[in-house]
């Protein structure tokens, strides 16, 4: 689109201005407002009601504007013959000083808005002119500062295009010349940091680490073989527990719970650390000591092959029906069945080792 050359300031634009300034104000249209002010309106949430700030830009004089205003009487206008400068501070404003009659001591600021191609109200302040005003708009169009001064500055098109100089093209149009020896030397400095090195406080380099051989079959890890030496896999004896397992559930009520650990019996003979078959005697159901069952009225049972006890039961035996000792006879008759036949098939006679 292009753009329209700018014409001198229409008195009806000044008059209708004019009366929106008179009290009691009103609110000018947005397609009377400069678009910087608009834009100041905008971003700051400026209302009408802040009368200072709605029509004036920042100032030391901005409530003595005002006051002006304000003591203004509507019977005040437009001369046709009122008196007008323009200014051009930079390339892209162009101003228009407006005194609305020879008794206002007020100067009502226009904007030039190329795109469009109008004049809108920016400002209001106090007279006189300023200095560098003139009357004719041709004289302030010739006063604005030209495209041809501003290319001495150092961001102009000439300060960029001096890194397209001759002296740099010739710097990257040449080639990369690298030597066998400079090529070997690279290597080898990158290959120094793959080296185990010593501390900085020491001319000893650091030993190796050692590679961590431990077997993890059979579901064995790392953290299990702080706890015991590493074993063979042996499927009868999971089978042994499985088999306790499901005795316990057969034989016991539901209602059932398990002892304190603390209180079962413990063996005459404790290994520092016994073998570990497999994580599966991790869980609470399996105890070194012995086999834990569930007893009557909510109290526990450790089970061994040389028999069995109830923790803290002796005080209510009176209760217990002739059918839960039957049930704990065979389930004792049950536990002695296993262990003579884990020892047939094992050739052990250690009892530790049927437990563990």
């Amino acid at each position: 689109m292009a753009e329209v050359a700018p014409s001198p300031i229409p008195p009806h634009l000044v008059h209708t201005v004019f009366q929106y300034l008179l009290p009691p104000s009103l609110p000018l249209p947005p397609h009377l407002l400069s678009q910087p002010l608009a834009e100041r309106h905008y971003h700051l949430s400026i209302s009408p009601d802040d009368t200072a700030s709605y029509l004036c830009w920042p100032s030391s004089e901005t409530s003595k504007v005002v006051h002006a205003l304000e003591f203004a009487t509507p019977t005040e206008s437009v001369e046709p013959e009122h008196d007008v400068r323009y200014t051009a501070p930079d390339m892209e404003t162009l101003l228009a000083h407006v005194q609305p009659n020879p008794k206002s001591p007020l100067q009502i600021i226009f904007s030039w808005d190329e795109g469009k191609g109008s004049w809108k109200y920016h400002d209001a302040r106090l007279m006189p002119f300023p200095a560098s005003s003139t009357p004719s708009l041709e004289e302030a169009l010739a006063q604005r500062p030209s495209t041809e001064s501003r290319s001495g500055s150092p961001f102009s098109d000439n300060y960029w295009d001096g890194y397209d100089s001759d002296s740099s093209q010739k710097a990257s149009n040449a080639p990369d010349i690298i030597t066998e020896d400079e090529d070997k030397a690279e290597a080898a400095y990158w290959a120094s940091y793959s080296a185990v090195q010593g501390s900085g406080d020491s001319t000893v380099p650091s030993p190796k680490p050692l590679t961590n051989e431990r077997s993890t079959h059979h579901g064995y890890s790392d953290s299990l073989g702080a706890r015991g030496p590493e074993t063979t896999f042996d499927p009868f004896v999971a089978n042994l527990h499985l088999k306790l397992q499901r005795a316990n559930n057969d034989y016991l009520t539901p209602q059932y719970q398990y002892s304190d650990r603390s209180h079962s019996p413990q063996p005459e003979e404790q290994h520092e650390e016994p073998a570990k078959v497999t994580d599966v005697y991790d869980s609470e159901d399996f105890s070194p000591q012995g086999v834990k069952l569930l007893g009557p009225s909510g109290e526990g049972m450790i089970c061994t092959p040389a028999g069995c006890s109830i923790v803290g039961y002796s005080d209510r035996k009176e209760t217990i029906q002739d059918t839960t000792k039957q049930d704990e006879e065979g389930l004792k008759e049950t536990v002695r069945g296993l262990y003579r036949m884990w020892k047939a098939s094992s050739g052990l006679d250690d009892t530790t080792a049927f437990i563990s």
